[in-house]
């Protein structure tokens, strides 16, 4: 016996592609329970006269944007520590304090790390 084909719209339960409009993506469903994931920490380390940091910028900024997200940027010529560390890698992008991405942040891989 066939079973008949039903869209996506006619299943029963939460839909797990797209966040309904308002909502926070960061809600996991497991089973009938759904839980509150907080959002994710991004912080994007850069210098100043730093071309690439211009372009990671307005990547970090369009992509959290679109996600409803809050994100920081901090400078390493503040921070002898993170200038020490980066020097030869900004900008870097760190989430939840841990570098995902450096040089050129590509923002397909930037919002798949962000809606885990």
């Amino acid at each position: 016996m066939r079973h008949p084909q039903v869209s996506a719209a006619q299943r029963p339960g939460p839909s797990r592609s797209r966040p309904e409009e308002g909502r926070s993506p960061y809600r996991r469903y497991i089973g009938d329970m759904t839980t509150d994931v907080p959002a994710p920490e991004v912080v994007l380390l850069t210098r100043s006269g730093c071309h690439l940091c211009s372009e990671a910028r307005g990547t970090v900024e369009s992509v959290t944007a679109r996600l409803g997200l809050a994100w920081s940027e901090r400078s390493i010529d503040d921070d002898a520590e993170l200038a020490a560390r980066f020097a030869e890698e900004v900008p870097v992008l760190m989430v939840d304090g841990v570098q995902r991405d450096f040089w050129v942040i590509d923002p397909v891989r930037l919002e798949r790390l962000l809606t885990r």
